[in-house]
């Protein structure tokens, strides 16, 4: 009996080991296709020569686990061939029979041998197996998760007004579902920051212009408590990944009539915006377009409330993005370098006030030609109303 286990064992760990190597050979060629067109990016200066590295990297991890896989696969089929000299490899686990889903378990278990103990390893194995394959196909397939959140809060024990939060969080990435990578610990970061009214201005351990309160005091990050009112600015910060890249856009929204004063603010960031841009294009330092850029704000009259209220204020205008949300260099103080040919950039200048938050992020890539906008730009309206 226990030389059937053994067979009926052998005969699966090949089976499931051609699966592995099937799956991991195919990731394996994507990484290698990724790295073949970002090095022709990197040869026609289109990309940063670290994007080619990162992909390298990638590559070289994937042919590992193939590496080891492959070994896996070779040795179980040595095993495989001392039961079985002469017949063919299998390539599927073995199929599910459907008469059996009506069989209840103690019959099974009596026409399994009186409850053997090595056939009841055998089919567990199975099961393991079946698992197993699953899970490496499903971990190389997209994935998208949505959660859709609601809380109901009273931010003041003076008031007897209650705010609602709610939340929509979708989620998209090639390989893994998608976290959002920080390089900064312990940071991390929502897809999705909702901030209306008010909760616009609440500061956070987040170091953006931006937090909100979120959810809970466990993940203080997102939409606030307020309820959206009507002629009041909604600001909607999306952070999407996609196939480990990341992007960053703002745009703002509203419900009835937004008053003169906020679509002027609004103006003033999309001008702020612009300067900043132009300095990054022409090769100037990153640290040139922040001082350009907070000091058109001063100008306009936003000094204390760029980026933040005074002292709570963030101190810069743009972060680049790729691999990771907060990248270097960064349209700050102390980042006397350019954004190099390739880089990729989000520039977000926002303004905060008391009654809310405004402004507009689009991420952008420098070449040759200038600053070319890879998320929605001019396609997508910097204020909407619904």
């Amino acid at each position: 009996m226990d030389l059937i286990y053994r067979s009926v064992i052998s005969y699966i760990n090949v089976a499931a080991y051609t699966i592995f190597t099937n799956t991991i050979n195919a990731s394996y060629e994507r990484h290698t296709a990724i790295k073949e067109r970002i090095e022709q990016k990197v040869e026609g200066g289109l990309s940063a020569p670290r994007e080619l590295s990162r992909a390298q990297a990638r590559q070289a991890e994937a042919y590992a686990k193939l590496i080891t896989v492959r070994q896996n696969l070779s040795k179980a089929i040595s095993e495989y061939r001392i039961y079985f000299p002469v017949n063919p490899l299998p390539e599927k686990l073995p199929p599910e029979i459907l008469e059996l889903q009506f069989r209840t378990t103690d019959t099974s278990r009596n026409l399994m041998m009186q409850n053997n103990p090595s056939v009841l390893r055998a089919i567990s194995a199975l099961e393991a197996s079946v698992f197993n394959a699953k899970k490496v196909k499903g971990e190389s397939l997209p994935r998208l998760d949505l959660e859709i959140r609601g809380s109901q809060y009273n931010l003041s024990e003076q008031s007897d007004e209650y705010d609602v939060y709610s939340g929509l969080n979708l989620s998209y990435d090639l390989y893994t579902g998608g976290s959002i990578r920080m390089r900064k610990w312990p940071m991390d970061c929502d897809r999705v920051v909702i901030a209306a009214g008010r909760s616009g201005r609440v500061p956070s351990f987040f170091d953006s212009a931006i937090g909100g309160v979120g959810g809970s005091p466990v993940s203080p990050l997102g939409a606030g408590f307020s309820k959206v009112k009507e002629s009041e600015p909604v600001l909607i910060d999306i952070v999407h990944v996609h196939r480990g890249y990341v992007s960053d856009c703002t745009r703002m929204f509203y419900s009835g009539h937004l008053g003169e004063e906020w679509r002027n603010r609004l103006d003033d960031m999309i001008e702020i915006g612009t300067k900043v841009r132009g300095s990054l294009a022409r090769g100037e330092a990153c640290s040139s377009a922040w001082k350009e850029g907070r000091g058109v704000a001063e100008e306009m009259g936003h000094g204390g409330n760029l980026m933040g209220i005074s002292p709570e204020q963030a101190s810069f205008l743009g972060h680049s993005v790729g691999l990771e949300l907060d990248e270097t260099p960064v349209v700050a103080d102390g980042f006397d370098r350019p954004l190099e040919l390739g880089g990729t950039m989000a520039i977000e200048p926002k303004v905060i006030y008391e009654e809310g938050a405004i402004g507009i992020e689009d991420t952008w890539s420098r070449t040759s030609e200038g600053m070319e906008c890879l998320t929605s730009g001019d396609r997508l309206p910097s204020l909407i109303q619904w």
